[in-house]
């Protein structure tokens, strides 16, 4: 009776053991699908910020550009929407 019992807890522990092992498997795939969630994610900012910046700076090249030739600041606004005080930095760095 005794070796029965401690068969069953024998049993009941390697349950136990093996539960807490697909636990800890099932801890292990969660973390992975949020790192590369938040991988992806980044990644995804990264680009998109990117092509912002890239676009500001084009805007800010083509307004260097404009004001060498001369051109007045009213146009250089209409053509890159860079505002008057953004105008004046560019000026400014010439």
């Amino acid at each position: 009776m005794l070796s029965e019992k401690s068969e069953g807890i024998q049993e009941a522990v390697l349950t136990l053991k093996e539960l807490t092992e697909d636990e800890k498997i099932q801890l292990q795939c969660e973390a992975r699908e949020m790192y590369e969630h938040t991988m992806a994610s980044a990644e995804r900012f990264g680009r998109i910020e990117g092509k912002r910046e890239g676009k500001i700076e084009g805007k800010r090249e083509t307004a260097e550009k404009m004001l060498r030739d001369g051109m007045d600041d009213e146009q250089i606004q209409k053509y890159t929407g860079l505002s008057q005080k953004d105008i004046e930095e560019i000026r400014y760095t010439l």
